[in-house]
């Protein structure tokens, strides 16, 4: 994934964003593709669509395996980490 440039919104790779880069990892590393909601704006902040299509495919693994993404929050901050 090295040298992919970054591209708001991006899924492939012409240009991703963190999105993108963890939806492409799965799809080349391990064959996996998923649904993504293109309508999540990281911009606008709304990520309870994120949060719901998150829901629909994650579960939660006491034991983690090759190819788990970590979701976590962090104490203070509301919502999902954002950052430009």
């Amino acid at each position: 994934m090295i040298g992919i440039p970054w591209k708001t919104k991006g899924r492939d790779r012409s240009g991703i964003d963190c999105v993108g880069l963890a939806l492409l990892a799965q799809k080349e590393l391990y064959g996996r593709e998923y649904d993504f909601p293109f309508d999540y704006d990281p911009e606008t902040g709304d990520e309870n669509i994120l949060l719901g299509w998150l829901e629909d495919i994650a579960d939660e693994a006491d034991i983690p395996q090759n190819g788990d993404l970590v979701i976590y929050r962090m104490p203070g901050i509301d919502g999902i980490v954002k950052h430009h």
